[in-house]
């Protein structure tokens, strides 16, 4: 058998292959990184020089955009203010009409719950004042028949009373043939309306 000869060339493992493979790719990484801002910056120095700006006057109109946007950030802030303040005015007015809407209807209420109880209520009178016109009237006619009643009472006790005075008195003077009442008396007489019967 023969002795192993030694090798004297230095071997490559394929894992030192993938390390060397891996650094350089975080090389390469590294340097777009790097380079890729510097390359954009590059192209835009050329592009605002092709259309004639340098880089102050970009900083400048940059300035004055940060400037009108703070303004307007400021202004829109203000609106918001005036909008919250418009959107509770607006509720709160809501609220006012809102009652005095309440405060309508139950007035409505109110007026029509007195129109019905004055409309009732003036039923009741106007039928009490009928009732009672009514039983006026028949106490007025039965007064009337009454007082007539007396009337003709009276017209006949006054006319036997006359003929009784009266005829009498004709025993001694023949000319009496009638009488007047005069201070609630009856006075013997000629030719009045009110005629005696003897």
């Amino acid at each position: 058998m023969q002795p192993l000869k030694r090798r004297t060339h230095v071997a490559v493992h394929h894992h030192h292959i993938s390390l060397a493979i891996i650094l350089l790719i975080v090389l390469v990484l590294i340097m777009i990184i790097i380079i890729r801002p510097a390359f954009i910056g590059y192209r835009l120095s050329k592009d605002f020089e092709r259309i004639g700006l340098d880089v102050e006057n970009i900083m400048s109109e940059l300035d004055t955009l940060k400037s009108d946007v703070l303004f307007a950030e400021t202004q829109l802030e203000s609106c918001r203010i005036v909008n919250n303040e418009t959107v509770a005015e607006l509720r709160n007015e809501k609220n006012r009409t809102f009652l005095c809407q309440s405060a309508n209807l139950k007035l409505l209420s109110d007026i029509e719950q007195l129109q019905s109880e004055y409309s009732r209520n003036m039923t009741e009178v106007e039928r009490r004042y009928q009732e009672n016109r009514s039983q006026a009237e028949v106490e007025l006619n039965q007064l009337k028949a009454d007082y007539q009643e007396l009337v003709g009472r009276h017209e006949t006790i006054v006319q036997t009373s006359a003929n009784n005075i009266c005829c009498k008195n004709k025993i001694d003077d023949q000319n009496i043939d009638s009488y007047v009442v005069s201070n609630d008396r009856i006075v013997c007489t000629v030719g009045e309306p009110n005629r005696i019967n003897c």
